[in-house]
Parts: C-alpha cells; sequence; structure tokens
C-alpha cells in the first residue's frame, strides 16, 4: 500500500512544475494530499517574491487550500513569522508528526464531528532560504495512508518537491520580468509595455477613468552620441526616462521602445493628452541638464484603438517636431 501510495503521488508531481502561480501550485499539491495520501487538512504559509524595477521585495501569502482546519489569515501569517524565526513553540514541530495530545498549540476544526489526530509543520524553501511552511493535519476519520515513519519520510520529499516547484516558478517569472524590461533603462521595454497593456485598460474601464497613450523623443540623440560618444548618450537617455517615470503618477505606465522613443500610458479625469504630455516635456526640459524631448498623444476611445492611437500620437509628435523647427513654439 506504501509503495502505491507513493508511486501515485509523486507521478502526480510532475505536473507541478506546470503551475502558473504559487497558488495554483499548493491548490495542486492540497488536491494531491487529500486524495492520494488521505491527509484531509491543511494549509500553505508562504513569503512570495515579487520582482519590482529589478529588485527583489517580499509579501507575505497565505492559502487555506484544503479540509477543515480552523485558521485565520492573520494567524498563518503569525505561524509563518514565528517558523522563520526559529521560535520555540513550533520547533519540536517541525519536519515531523506530532500527536494532537501534545501539541502546545491551539489548533482548532470547524467540523465538530472531527477529532484532530495528528499535527505536522514542513518547511518550504526558495533560493536556499526558509520561504513558507505547509501545515498537515489528520483527523481520526481520515487518517493518512503511510505508516508513521514513512509518513514522516514522504513528507519529507513532499516539502521538497514543493521547494523546487517554487524555484522554478520564481526562475520562470525572473526571465519573463527580464525580457520585458530595456536593460539601459530599467524601463519596460515595447513587450512589457504590451504585456500590460491590456491590464491598464480594464482598469481604466473599471475606474470610469481615460487611458491615453503619450509617445516621447529625445531631441538630437544622433547629435549627442556623434559630438559626445555614446556612454554620454546612454547616460541622457537613462535620465532622461528617470525624470519621465517620476513625473506621470504611480500606477501610469512608462517605456523605452528603443532608439530615442519612449511611452507612457495615463490614467486621466479628462481627455487633455496634450496638457499631460507638456507637463512630461517640461520636467524633462527643467531636469535633464539643457536636452529635451518632443511629444504627442493620443485618448483611447476618442483615437481609436492602441494601434490607432499609436499612430495618432506619432503623427502628433513629428508635427510638433516640425513646428519646434519652424520656431512656431517654445
Amino acid at each position: 500500500m506504501n509503495r502505491e501510495v507513493f508511486r501515485e503521488f509523486f507521478h502526480r508531481s510532475r505536473e507541478w512544475s506546470k503551475a502558473t502561480s504559487g497558488e495554483a501550485l499548493f491548490q495542486i499539491v492540497a488536491r494531491d494530499l487529500r486524495e492520494v495520501v488521505g491527509v484531509d487538512s491543511g494549509f500553505f504559509a508562504y513569503r512570495q517574491p515579487t520582482l519590482t524595477e529589478g529588485a527583489t521585495s517580499q509579501q507575505i501569502d497565505c492559502y487555506s487550500s484544503w479540509g477543515s482546519i480552523e485558521y485565520s489569515k492573520e494567524q498563518m501569517s503569525r505561524l509563518l513569522e514565528e517558523a522563520i524565526l526559529g521560535a520555540s513553540a513550533w520547533t519540536p514541530m517541525m519536519g515531523q508528526w506530532v500527536l494532537a495530545k501534545d501539541l502546545s498549540v491551539d489548533f482548532r476544526y470547524a467540523g465538530s464531528n472531527l477529532e484532530l489526530l495528528e499535527i505536522g509543520i514542513w518547511p518550504l524553501t526558495s533560493q536556499k532560504r526558509l520561504q513558507g511552511v505547509i501545515v498537515v493535519s489528520g483527523s481520526r476519520s481520515g487518517a493518512h495512508r503511510l505508516s508513521e515513519g514513512l509518513g514522516t519520510m514522504f513528507m519529507d520529499a513532499c516539502s521538497a518537491q514543493i521547494s523546487v516547484a517554487l524555484d522554478l516558478l520564481i526562475v520562470g517569472k525572473s526571465a519573463e520580468e527580464a525580457s520585458q524590461r530595456d536593460l539601459l533603462t530599467g524601463l519596460y521595454n515595447r513587450r512589457g509595455f504590451e504585456a500590460n497593456l491590456p491590464q491598464m485598460v480594464e482598469q481604466a474601464d473599471e475606474s470610469g477613468v481615460y487611458l491615453a497613450l503619450g509617445l516621447c523623443d529625445l531631441d538630437n540623440l544622433k547629435d549627442i552620441n556623434d559630438s559626445k560618444g555614446h556612454p554620454v548618450g546612454d547616460k541622457v537617455l537613462r535620465r532622461v526616462g528617470n525624470i519621465i517615470n517620476r513625473t506621470v503618477r504611480e500606477d501610469d505606465l512608462v517605456a523605452r521602445f528603443g532608439g530615442d522613443e519612449f511611452a507612457v500610458l495615463l490614467q486621466m479625469e479628462n481627455t487633455d493628452v496634450e496638457s499631460a504630455v507638456q507637463r512630461i516635456r517640461q520636467a524633462v526640459s527643467e531636469r535633464a541638464n539643457g536636452y529635451s524631448i518632443s511629444v504627442g498623444g493620443a485618448v483611447f476611445g476618442i483615437d481609436g484603438d492602441w494601434q490607432e492611437c499609436y499612430q495618432v500620437a506619432d503623427e502628433r509628435l513629428y508635427e510638433f517636431k516640425r513646428c519646434m523647427k519652424l520656431g512656431q513654439l517654445k
């Protein structure tokens, strides 16, 4: 019986690497633990790494994934913190099954007909650090299908398999994030811009605001490169990108499409995109040590969809350049 359980469970575990998020992974694992091993309740608490402009920040995500154990999100967060800090109350429970009568921590079942038999906490590691825990429990009505020694060995292997799957998720997300970033400025590239565009459109629709596209070209980049060298041109591009990014709101999106071209997606209360892009141009003019940009904009819905807005904004940008050249604008 033990052999059949092991074989079935780890055959299923091959599918874990296909999960696209930590939550999806935990849901699959919870299903397999319940259906194959008979672990009738449990939850996951996990500190999920999140990439933000190339840096890694962390937030605690809790998942009460299956069964009837009664534990709030706040309690799960506290459990994770205590486990990571090595709190003495949890240390004896890490990596083994503990009989309910020997517990120093109060766990309760939501179903009054369930009698808690045993509980265990296993570590979840990622990038060689403790990032979370899996808490598993069994009742007398649904005791797991493995002997005591094999049950501990099984959960050791299970937590290791989950940890590997979590590392694969992080590597995949890091690679995807990197592929959407411009290496020179750290802003989104065109791929990242277009990947985030549907969500921005949806958010604007839900919030009842307008979504505007602004295009910005650094003026005379070729002359800068030719006269001062490409390292200076790169430095100017980084500075201008940083100014644009700091000028728009946090919920707006900034990207470098390549060469001297930047794009912004702006959530606006009105349709005055001209004033919005001119504010960006003014900020660059004031803070970029004598360098400047040309701008053009379009509003989604009024000027068309994404492709139509891009064409309209581009036409307005080059009309702006023409007028500047003729001295019709300041």
